[in-house]
């Protein structure tokens, strides 16, 4: 079983973390962190690759 987290922004006012397997094809939503006005873009830490 593979495992991927999957971090989704858009026109809210927080960044949902989404888990899906790949052995069931199942999306399931982990938490919502507040943030900002419509964080709609994500990036990397200009010098910590581990930080978004």
């Amino acid at each position: 079983m593979v495992n991927f987290t999957i971090l989704a922004g858009g026109y809210t006012t927080f960044v949902a973390s989404y888990l899906f397997n790949s052995d069931t094809n199942a999306l399931s939503l982990l938490n919502q962190s507040p943030t900002g006005a419509n964080p709609s873009w994500i990036a990397h830490h200009p010098t910590n690759k581990s930080i978004l």
